[in-house]
């Protein structure tokens, strides 16, 4: 499941603006969030942007998804599912997902 969790989420990632690196082993997952058309740049890589975090949090949780928010500025969203979750709940979540992403890159 943690294979299919990444790849779903390595999707989004590519159809979105706001999503940096895509971490992780198994089922715990961090996907930093950034700014990349501030033009700013922290250690080479797009300034972290907590207020998107923020949003999608918020955005997910509207929805049904609970996630946390952690890391460096509060930029990484983290994923924690539950050992015992299936292939039919992954896909859930991550549409979910992307429904909140979409959702908070409209708003900010």
């Amino acid at each position: 499941m943690g294979s299919l969790f990444m790849q779903r989420l390595r999707e989004i990632q590519a159809a979105t603006n706001c999503i940096g690196d895509v971490r992780g082993l198994g089922l715990m997952i961090g996907l930093e969030i950034v700014n990349r058309f501030s033009g700013k740049l922290q250690h080479g890589q797009p300034e972290r942007f907590e207020q998107m975090a923020r949003r999608i949090q918020f955005e997910c949780f509207c929805r049904g998804l609970i996630i946390e928010i952690g890391g460096r500025k509060s930029s990484v969203l983290r994923f924690l599912p539950p050992l015992i979750v299936t292939e039919k709940q992954v896909n859930h979540i991550c549409d979910i997902f992307m429904e909140a992403v979409k959702a908070a890159e409209e708003a900010l």
